[in-house]
């Protein structure tokens, strides 16, 4: 659009022009389909983009594209970016079929100077949920990320049923009218209720109903990009919504999916939620066979002593036992004389019987390395009151070997 300015005539004259810089495909009977959605975004400069990079969304009923290209100054009208996809690129697409005609497209964050890091495109399957990734792109290439297609079953969830499973009649789905995206959550507006799905795990958080027979059904939703602030109105009412902690479980979904360092990160700093993410993310490892990464973790958890001990002598790991022994002895004050006291011998008492093992055999190498190690603990400053105060003990135990 362009506008003209008069001062002298005190005119003020407005000139519209449209050119088409893409036909998108037909749908299944040949009709053309309406665009539903469209954003654009500019490729980041730390991500490789340079000037004039673009992103393109765009959605119709039934598919999804994407568009990649540079645009050159002054061709506002994306004419270069998009001929290429005419000529020599392959178009990137996602098609879902359905019968909801009015498809809705959502993006976030929309209030921060980076680019949005995840998208949610409203179909007559589901919420097609995917986290965007800006990097190094070239035209007809993918930003989708970790993909996830909402089915609306999850809609009709209660909770109640023991098994997890729901009975569900895709005929007898009322599809949604209206789609919010917020960081965690995919919120949908049906004529009777607004709901909230979170897009981590598929599962139904919020659901409010509303008396239509009352107030009316409902119209439309939309969110305030500045606020974050979600709005509904209908025929005799207008809500608003806002997101609030919504990350305050997130820890646990990301537990639950072995996503060990997203639920630290997400619980907070909760001492107790940090222990509970720790001991599963140790016991993950153990069972994967991983036993020095067990013990690591294990060291900080406050999982009890003899229960991480007797987990690692049952499946005879003598390296990542004393692995744990070791970190566990570190983080000891001098208060807890006894306890330092027994992990001190106990690591003794494993050194020389593994110096043992080496001096009768040719690996003279491990054995020297070994013994340096033995005399490098021997030597920590942190350990000299233990060792004096117990030496009679500790002389016995080498007197044994």
């Amino acid at each position: 659009c362009e506008t003209v300015i008069d001062a002298q005539e005190g005119l003020i004259k407005k000139k519209l022009y449209c050119v088409e810089v893409y036909q998108l495909m037909y749908d299944m009977t040949g009709s053309p389909e309406p665009v539903t959605g469209l954003h654009m975004e500019l490729f980041p400069h730390r991500s490789g983009g340079g000037e004039g990079k673009w992103f393109v969304l765009a959605t119709t009923p039934c598919r999804i594209y994407q568009f990649i290209g540079h645009v050159s100054r002054g061709d506002v009208q994306f004419q270069d970016m998009f001929f290429i996809f005419n000529d020599s690129v392959k178009i990137q697409f996602q098609e879902i079929p359905g019968t909801l005609k009015d498809s809705k497209l959502c993006v976030w964050p929309t209030n921060t100077p980076d680019p949005p890091s995840a998208f949610a495109w409203l179909t007559g399957a589901g919420v097609y949920y995917s986290t965007l990734i800006f990097g190094d792109q070239e035209p007809g290439e993918s930003l989708f990320v970790e993909k996830n297609l909402i089915p609306y079953s999850v809609v009709s969830e209660t909770g109640e049923d023991k098994d997890g499973k729901v009975e569900w009649n895709q005929k007898d789905t009322v599809l949604p009218i209206g789609l919010s995206l917020t960081k965690f959550h995919c919120v949908l507006l049906f004529r009777d209720k607004i709901v909230a799905i979170c897009h981590l795990n598929n599962k139904k958080v919020f659901e409010e109903p509303f008396n239509v027979r009352r107030n009316g059904p409902l119209y439309a939703m939309t969110t305030d990009p500045i606020s974050g602030c979600i709005w509904t109105h209908g025929k005799l009412n207008l809500q608003s919504y806002i997101p609030f902690r919504e990350s305050r479980n997130v820890w646990r979904i990301y537990l639950d999916q072995d996503r060990f360092e997203q639920a630290q990160r997400y619980a907070e700093g909760n001492q107790n939620n940090l222990d509970i993410i720790s001991v599963r993310q140790a016991e993950h490892y153990f069972k994967k066979g991983k036993y020095e990464d067990a013990a690591v973790v294990f060291s900080k958890s406050q999982l009890s002593f003899e229960e991480v001990a007797l987990k690692f002598i049952q499946v005879n790991k003598k390296e990542a036992l004393k692995t744990f022994l070791h970190l566990k002895l570190d983080v000891l004050s001098q208060n807890d004389s006894t306890q330092q006291t027994m992990l001190t011998t106990w690591l003794i008492e494993m050194y020389l019987n593994e110096l043992g093992c080496y001096k009768d055999s040719v690996q003279m190498d491990n054995y020297l390395k070994l013994q340096k190690e033995f005399h490098d603990f021997l030597c920590k400053t942190s350990l000299k009151e233990c060792l004096e105060n117990n030496s009679h003990t500790i002389y016995d135990i080498m007197l044994s070997h």
